[in-house]
């Protein structure tokens, strides 16, 4: 009988199916690895070998879980540690008809290798269609389960890496193809919306027939780069007016978020930042603040909460005859424009709270508006938000022949609405429709 290879020791092949067979403190072990490769069943081997020796150590242990028994502790525990958004991307993964538990749900947590996980990955990525980005945030949503499980006693921390590092190793491997790289690439992001400077300007005017708070609105995210959630949150306390226009210590404090549950969360970063407040946004705040019943530090900036918002947002667009535009794409515009106008890079990252170079990069910087320009020099009392006042100014009425300009002006017919101007009644209620007659 040929001598076996150092490797396939303890690994005999029974109907081109290999098993581990050997003996451990005095107990015969004989299992099936239910693979016909050799590489997948030598990493098998030594799992189930270390498993029983660790049992060995142990002594009786009770039965390990099933990886659908973990989920709904992951999803408790993701409710007290994740913001609302990663809770539901964890809630919609880990659903029982979704795309892992039908697949993981009934293997033991302890059982669950690069293999399996390997499997899992192409079966999902092939047969459903998805594309990496999505796959990759599914895992995560795995790799929480197996941080619940280390929490509760049932893994040892090395036993989770063990897994994932396999196959990490073989996603990092295809994202440096051609393929990887085109797919990358192809991914929409908020930069490839962004808005020139006169489109810009043109949204703003718009807000601004609409009144205070609506323009309020738009130039805290064109010109502050605030995300939705930042919006929901903003309190009168985080504001500061300064002494005067001329005081540049004028700044909006961003220390919080809103989920669509109107929870309050810290920022995405997890730190505050304090984007300047320019003397347009000063003063269109002040009016609004004017208006109120109740401005006090912990009453809300804007009266409408993150589905208003949203609302809101596509109403303005649409007036202005803009194509689809979120907050998302707002903070892109303003990040680009600030780059694009000469402001410094540190500057620009305190004012829209980037991670880094390489988040701005990816997500945030326009490549149709790259280009060299001069730095526009800021006047005395002003802070690079004020560029936006001077810079982005909507188009001037041009002649056309299309029925809803006016005959001889050329001047666009503004649209009949049931309510025209701004009231505190009106706009604070986000179910009130302005609708054409």
């Amino acid at each position: 009988m040929a001598r076996k290879r150092r490797n396939q020791r303890n690994l005999m092949k029974r109907g081109g199916i290999w098993y581990v067979e050997a003996i451990v403190g005095g107990r015969r072990i004989k299992r099936s690895l239910k693979t016909r490769r050799l590489e997948e069943a030598i990493e098998r081997r030594d799992g189930v070998l270390r498993e029983a020796l660790g049992q060995l150590r142990r002594g009786p242990q009770p039965e390990v879980p099933t990886f659908a028994e973990i989920v709904p502790l992951a999803l408790a525990a993701s409710v007290k540690e994740h913001a609302a958004t990663y809770h539901d991307d964890h809630k919609r993964n880990l659903a029982p008809d979704g795309p892992v538990l039908p697949r993981l749900g009934s293997l033991p947590i302890n059982r669950i290798d690069g293999t399996t996980l390997r499997e899992w990955w192409e079966a999902s990525v092939r047969e459903r269609g998805w594309s990496t980005k999505t796959a990759r945030n599914c895992l995560a949503s795995i790799a929480w389960v197996f941080e619940v499980a280390i929490d509760c006693g049932h893994l040892e921390p090395e036993q989770k890496e063990a897994p994932f590092r396999k196959l990490r190793r073989t996603l990092w491997r295809q994202a440096r193809t051609k393929q990887g790289r085109a797919e990358r690439d192809q991914r929409k992001r908020a930069k490839d919306r962004v808005l020139t400077p006169e489109q810009l300007g043109r949204l703003m005017a718009t807000a601004e027939t609409q009144g205070p708070e609506s323009e309020a609105m738009v130039l805290l995210a064109a010109e502050c780069g605030l995300r939705l959630g930042e919006l929901a949150a903003l309190q009168w306390g985080d504001i500061d007016f300064g002494k005067d226009e001329d005081d540049t210590d004028r700044v909006v404090v961003v220390r919080r978020t809103a989920s669509r549950r109107s929870r309050l969360e810290p920022t995405k970063a997890g730190r505050q930042r304090e984007p300047w407040l320019s003397r347009r946004l000063r003063r269109v705040l002040i009016a609004v603040r004017r208006h109120r019943v109740s401005a006090e530090a912990e009453d809300s900036v804007l009266a409408w909460r993150y589905d208003g918002l949203i609302w809101k947002l596509d109403q303005l667009v649409k007036l202005a005859g803009l194509e689809h535009t979120t907050f998302q794409n707002l903070r892109a515009t303003a990040n680009t424009l600030l780059r694009q106008w000469g402001v410094n890079v540190e500057a620009v990252r305190e004012i829209i709270g980037h991670e880094g170079e390489a988040v701005a990069s990816e997500h945030y910087t326009g490549k149709r508006l790259r280009g060299y320009r001069p730095p526009e020099l800021l006047a005395e009392g002003e802070l690079p938000t004020d560029l936006f006042a001077r810079l982005c100014r909507a188009p001037e009425a041009q002649k056309s022949h299309h029925k809803s300009h006016h005959p001889k002006t050329g001047a666009r017919k503004a649209p009949r609405l049931k309510a025209v101007g701004w009231c505190p009644q009106r706009d604070s209620n986000p179910l009130w429709h302005t609708a054409p007659h």
